[in-house]
């Protein structure tokens, strides 16, 4: 099950909510429900849980600005639930990346645009504990070492390796990056080919 959440038309910004079934190959329009639905944005980061029971929606551009809000969507019943994060957290962002990691209980956040411009930093939020930590500071860019990703980036958490895998995406001067991925402790590793591997 493939979910969608809002996004921009010619109308303006939407909080809509669908979903996509492989096996029936079509889209359907969910209707969400309780007090705590998300206003209508664009480019949230979005992951969802392997079982497609639960899905977590961070951040994106709304009518007000840019959001660092976090919420839990119960693909049962459809229902959101706003989470309220304790300490810090990731500045307000949109076009971030974002993965679950099932086995520690954690959702991991990769990049994004906010008020300061394309960021490549590195965030990991325990879900039990409802906290967000910094895993790694800023990397460099000038290095080649996982350049900002600001749009077009999918993220996927690979429970076999342990490892935070960034898909492609573009940087802040639009072209497409390679892919990377990211270990427990704290390494970078360019993936797009096994000749051209890169660690940082």
């Amino acid at each position: 099950l493939a979910i969608l959440f809002g996004g921009r038309s010619e109308s303006g910004l939407r909080n809509d909510l669908w979903a996509f079934s492989a096996t029936e190959e079509q889209w359907k329009e969910l209707g969400p429900s309780g007090s705590e639905i998300p206003s209508p944005r664009a480019e949230v980061a979005l992951a969802q849980r392997l079982d497609s029971t639960v899905a977590y929606l961070f951040g994106g551009v709304t009518e007000e600005g840019l959001s660092d809000e976090l919420f839990l969507l119960d693909l049962v019943d459809f229902d959101f639930e706003s989470i309220t994060a304790s300490g810090p957290t990731p500045a307000p962002r949109r076009g971030a990346s974002m993965a679950l990691d099932e086995e520690l209980q954690r959702l991991i956040l990769f990049g994004g645009l906010d008020e300061e411009g394309p960021r490549n930093d590195l965030w990991a939020f325990d879900l039990q504990a409802r906290t967000w930590s910094e895993l790694v500071s800023s990397c460099d860019p000038t290095a080649a070492i996982c350049p900002p990703r600001v749009e077009s980036s999918a993220a996927v958490y690979d429970n076999w390796s342990s490892r935070f895998r960034l898909l492609v995406g573009r940087s802040d001067d639009r072209n497409t990056q390679p892919s990377w991925s990211y270990s427990p402790g704290e390494r970078w590793t360019h993936t797009s080919s096994a000749s051209q591997e890169q660690t940082g």
